[in-house]
């Protein structure tokens, strides 16, 4: 059974919205249609479905297969990560990638956002969805060892659980790219004459990073993991706003829609 962790809570909350058609406002920085989120959003919903699937179908490592690994078969970049053992550096990875995926809510104070609220949260969804399906899928078709488990430090038990062989790639990594990319790219695009612009994109960038470093300390991720994963999510969290941007050069789409929504407190 899988843990519903607060990426999950943050789609099923974004993606419980109520749709209302209508022409745009001709001031929204972003546009949407169903020519761009009808893909965007049924594809990153049907990734992570295929890659809950592929998932279930992972064999667990047996104790056999562990005595003989060997960390010399680990290339010298990675071989680092198997060194490496800290459920604390694991905890505080989990912290700040939620804090990076909670990030862009803090712009839903500003007046500017909030008339934009509907498109803003699709994006978002999209942006999650696309970032994690893909993680998901990729982990459990390559089926990578995690570095602990050519650590003799670690209990054997930990090595048993099927988590042990998700580890290309990093799914706290591209999590925390993707949020913090996304958060510091809308914030640019609703406030461009900002003097925080750079300090936003500096302390975005410097959480996910730390997220990224933290996997590996904590011996749940190798080096080539982490910048996998932080290059697929600054991607998408960069590419998503771009695709929605508006081109004021041009007239918009009456197919346009607004996707409006209500969080229960």
């Amino acid at each position: 059974m899988h843990k519903l962790h607060i990426l999950n809570k943050l789609i099923l909350i974004l993606g419980v919205t109520i749709c209302q058609f209508g022409r745009a406002d001709a001031q929204t920085i972003y546009t949407s249609s169903w020519g761009k989120d009808a893909p965007l959003t049924i594809g990153g919903l049907s990734a992570l479905g295929v890659g809950f699937y592929l998932e279930s179908k992972i064999e667990p490592l047996k104790p056999a297969e562990i005595a003989k690994l060997n960390r010399a078969e680990v290339n010298s970049l990675d071989r680092f990560a198997t060194h490496q053992w800290s459920p604390k550096a694991a905890k505080a990875s989990d912290w700040i990638r939620n804090a990076n995926l909670l990030a862009p809510f803090l712009l839903l104070s500003s007046e500017q956002v909030q008339n934009n609220a509907g498109r803003f949260m699709l994006m978002y969804l999209e942006t999650l969805a696309l970032s994690n399906g893909a993680s998901l899928v990729i982990k459990s078709l390559v089926k990578r060892k995690r570095p602990f488990v050519y650590n003799e430090n670690v209990p054997m038990e930990e090595k048993l659980k099927i988590y042990a062989r998700k580890s290309f790639y990093s799914g706290h990594a591209t999590m925390g790219f993707v949020s913090a990319t996304f958060f510091a790219r809308t914030y640019q695009d609703f406030f461009p004459d900002s003097d925080w612009r750079a300090a936003v994109w500096g302390i975005s960038m410097g959480s996910a990073g730390a997220v990224a470093l933290l996997r590996v300390f904590a011996g749940k991720h190798y080096f080539s993991d982490v910048i996998a994963g932080g290059v697929v999510g600054a991607l998408i969290g960069y590419g998503i706003p771009e695709i929605h941007e508006r081109k004021f050069n041009k007239t918009n789409d009456d197919s346009a829609f607004v996707l409006s929504f209500q969080i229960p407190l």
